[in-house]
């Protein structure tokens, strides 16, 4: 099966590949929280390079670019969902809630220490993707949006 996005019309969605691996230079186009289902992905910037595996979670910074290389399991294809954080969405959402002035900005990938409430965030969007290829509706995809931001 070639690489298949499945897009929401939301900020939210999923990626997968059977390929032996998909490599491809981009520009992440929002700030991103990405999970990895299933294989791995390396991540190569300017300055370092990152290798996120399956159940890890990854922040990218908006305007990242950097050499994304997707590899499946030895026993599935990848598959990652990745939850985009728009301008928008960020300004109503810190419009809403305090932050702190000692936050200083990270100009690369973060790796994310695994938590069970962001496991099951992703989890929970999960199923959307393998009723094959329904979408997640508007309403919920800014509950998930927000969550994702708590």
């Amino acid at each position: 099966m070639p690489l298949t996005n499945h897009i929401s019309q939301t900020d939210i969605f999923f990626s997968c590949t059977e390929k032996s691996y998909t490599s491809v230079e981009n520009t992440v186009p929002e700030h991103a929280l990405v999970y990895i289902y299933s294989g791995s992905m390396t991540i190569r910037d300017a300055d370092k390079t990152y290798t996120v595996s399956e159940g890890e979670t990854v922040l990218f910074y908006k305007n990242m670019l950097a050499k994304f290389t997707k590899y499946p399991s030895a026993t599935s294809e990848f598959r990652s969902i990745s939850i985009l954080f728009s301008q928008p969405t960020l300004q109503k959402f810190y419009s809403l809630n305090k932050v702190s002035n000692n936050i200083k900005p990270l100009w690369q990938a973060k790796l994310i220490s695994k938590h069970p409430l962001l496991i099951s965030l992703f989890n929970s969007i999960l199923p959307y993707n393998e009723l094959h290829g329904d979408k997640l509706p508007p309403h919920l995809s800014e509950i998930k949006l927000q969550e994702a931001l708590t």
